[in-house]
């Protein structure tokens, strides 16, 4: 059987560390499309040195080493090509420094029966090395194609149905042309 739930869930990662400085952050940034307009000082305390801040979704930067070690995880035979990154939840936990170091802790935290492939949610709390806090926590929902019909639990849904009014605010953001 592709998938022994009960081997894999729970399974626990090799603790792993993670540190970014101020360079890192902003070659994120201007990834993303941050600093667009260079005369916006909302803009350019995401790239420039002087003022920096982090963006929040930097969060999920960390913790990728430990998401991308799936294949890993005793009791999950799976084809790595059939997967599907289905779902990112981040709960930051305080104002993200512009360096620092990180502990990782990761865990198999759930395995769902969709009947046509499995969900697996893994889950990695990040924790600031100087002191121990909690900085962020990811969820990340992998759905992997055709591993479902094992008879396990078909889990929350997540549909959101949306709301019968108009949006609160709009934001448009174009797409750089450097991206």
């Amino acid at each position: 059987m592709p998938i022994d739930v009960e081997a894999a869930l729970g399974y626990t990662f090799p603790e792993s560390r993670f540190s970014w400085d101020e360079d890192d952050v902003i070659l994120y940034h201007l990834g993303v499309g941050a600093g667009s307009d260079p005369t916006d000082p909302a803009e350019l305390r995401y790239v420039y040195e002087g003022d920096l801040h982090v963006l929040p979704t930097y969060g999920t930067i960390p913790p990728f080493e430990t998401m991308m070690s799936l294949g890993t995880v005793e009791g999950l035979e799976i084809n790595l090509a059939q997967i599907l990154h289905g779902e990112q939840e981040l709960v930051v936990h305080g104002p993200i420094p512009t360096s620092g170091s990180v502990v990782q802790a990761g865990k198999v935290a759930a395995i769902y029966d969709k009947r046509s492939g499995a969900v697996i949610v893994l889950e990695v709390v990040s924790t600031l090395e100087k002191t121990g806090e909690p900085l962020f926590t990811n969820r990340a929902s992998i759905f992997v194609r055709g591993e479902g019909g094992f008879g396990g639990e078909s889990g929350p849904s997540t549909r959101i149905p949306p709301p019968d009014r108009e949006p609160d605010r709009v934001v448009e953001s174009l797409t750089l042309a450097q991206q």
